[in-house]
C-alpha cells in the first residue's frame, strides 16, 4: 500500500500501470503541510460524461462522481494528516472528507487525492517515477505541479484513447484541477472535470462536440457546397438556353 500513495495521484484511474515509486527510506526533504486540519475548500464537478458500461469503473476510481451531479458543489475538509518528521520512509499523506454543499450528506470519508505536501516538488516527482513513465508529462511551473497522462488501450473490443491531466496548487498543496478523459472513434465514453471552485466560476462547462459531431457537420456542409454548385451550373445552363431560343 505504501509503495501505492504517489502512484495514487496520477495512475490510480488508469486501467493498469507497471510503475514503482522510489524508495524514501530515511531520505531527507523538505516538505511540510500547506493545509491544516479542518481547513476547507469548495468544488465543482464541473462535467460528468460517463457511459453506462463505464459508469461502475468509473465510480470506483473517482468514488466521489457516484454522490454528485453535474454542477453540483462539494466541500472538502481537511480530516487527518501524516506527520511530517525530519526523516522520511514514505510520502506523507493527507484525508479529506466531501460533503455535498447543497444538502449536507457526506459522500466520502478519508480520501486522499485532494492535498499533497508542499516545498520539495521534485521529490514528489522522482518518488512517483514520473519522469519514466511511459505518456507522462509532469507539470512544474510556478504556481502548479501535477501531470498529464495520454495513451491508448483496449477495453471490450475497443480502442480506447486516455487523457488524465491532475494539478495541484503549490501555495497549499491542493488539488486545482483534475480531468479525466476516456474516448473511442472519436466519441468520448468518459469526460469528467472536478476542480476547485471560487465565485463567479462556472459550476458547468459547455459540452464540446465530438468527433462524428464534427465530421456529420464536414459532410453535410460538403454535400451543401455540391447542390449549391449543381444547381448554379443548372441554373446557368438555362439562361444560356433561353438566350439561344431569343437569338
Amino acid at each position: 500500500m505504501r509503495r501505492q500513495r504517489l502512484v495514487l495521484l496520477s495512475f490510480m484511474i488508469m486501467i493498469c500501470t507497471a510503475a514503482v515509486p522510489v524508495t524514501l527510506a530515511q531520505m531527507t526533504h523538505e516538505l511540510s503541510w500547506g493545509v491544516d486540519e479542518g481547513e476547507e475548500f469548495v468544488y465543482a464537478l464541473q462535467r460528468r460524461l460517463v457511459n453506462d458500461a463505464w459508469k461502475s469503473y468509473i465510480e470506483t476510481v473517482l468514488p466521489f462522481v457516484a454522490g454528485l451531479s453535474e454542477g453540483q458543489l462539494v466541500i472538502v475538509t481537511v480530516s487527518s494528516l501524516d506527520n511530517i518528521t525530519g526523516l522520511l520512509e514514505d510520502i506523507p499523506v493527507s484525508y479529506c472528507n466531501l460533503t455535498r454543499e447543497n444538502d449536507s450528506v457526506v459522500i466520502l470519508t478519508n480520501y486522499q487525492l485532494m492535498v499533497v505536501p508542499i516545498g520539495d516538488w521534485s521529490l514528489l516527482t522522482e518518488a512517483g517515477g514520473f519522469t519514466t513513465m511511459p505518456g507522462v508529462t509532469v507539470i512544474d511551473n510556478e504556481d502548479e505541479w501535477g501531470t498529464l497522462t495520454s495513451g491508448v488501450f483496449e477495453a471490450g473490443g475497443l480502442t480506447v484513447s486516455l487523457f488524465q491531466e491532475l494539478r495541484y496548487e503549490k501555495e497549499n498543496g491542493t488539488l486545482v484541477y483534475l480531468r479525466l478523459r476516456y474516448s473511442s472513434l472519436g466519441n468520448d465514453l468518459v469526460d469528467v472535470v472536478f476542480a476547485q471552485w471560487h465565485a463567479a466560476m462556472p459550476t458547468v462547462l459547455p459540452a464540446e462536440l465530438q468527433t462524428s459531431t464534427l465530421l456529420i457537420i464536414a459532410v453535410a456542409a460538403a454535400v451543401g457546397l455540391v447542390v449549391t454548385i449543381l444547381v448554379y451550373n443548372q441554373f446557368k445552363s438555362r439562361k444560356s438556353l433561353v438566350r439561344q431560343l431569343g437569338e
